[in-house]
């Protein structure tokens, strides 16, 4: 039986982008009557940790696979799949208002934490939709320290799968390689 991993099932990118309804890599991206703008005075979205309420900066470039791969919406905002920095915890967080890059605290941030978009298997057994999750860790963590990283200290509370379900723990996770963009 092939590993749920070994490629992201069409399924589950199928049943994601059902909350895409139409994006525009030159302009925008439009999830269910929000719309991500791509002007130059918000080249950034803060991702608002559910557990917490940390906001943490993120470029839209580092974004739109998360939206494209995983996202939802609501008539609140936009919700991606987390794993917040601060509090370890992995939610359905809010992206929050978009911000300028000239923020020196929203830079300074942005210089500190590498992004990665991690896959974790569903807890569904029969269900072939991975948990797609945003992941901003320290910058110069290696692939083994992430692991570890991921084993010891994420707690789940309420990141899913595009059907719904949890995670299963304990993690077996896939990691996409770090994003990287200029502004």
């Amino acid at each position: 039986m092939p590993d749920l991993f070994d490629s992201v099932p069409c399924s589950s990118l199928t049943s994601a982008s059902r909350f895409l309804l139409a994006a525009n890599s030159a302009s925008s991206f439009l999830l269910s009557g929000y719309t991500i703008s791509r002007m130059p005075d918000a080249l950034l979205r803060d991702v608002v940790c559910e557990n917490c309420s940390r906001r943490t900066p993120q470029r839209l470039s580092t974004l739109e696979p998360i939206l494209w791969l995983q996202a939802a919406s609501s008539e609140t905002g936009i919700y991606i799949n987390y794993a917040c920095p601060l509090c370890n915890k992995l939610s359905r967080s809010r992206l929050g208002a978009g911000k300028c890059p000239q923020d020196a605290e929203a830079a300074k941030l942005l210089d500190e934490l590498a992004v990665y978009i991690v896959f974790l298997k569903c807890a569904n057994v029969d269900c072939e939709s991975p948990v797609i999750l945003l992941a901003p860790v320290k910058n110069g963590m290696h692939d083994p320290d992430l692991m570890a990283h991921i084993r010891k200290n994420w707690s789940n509370h309420g990141a899913a799968c595009a059907k719904g379900h949890r995670p299963a723990y304990p993690y077996e996770a896939r990691v996409w390689k770090p994003l990287e963009s200029e502004l």
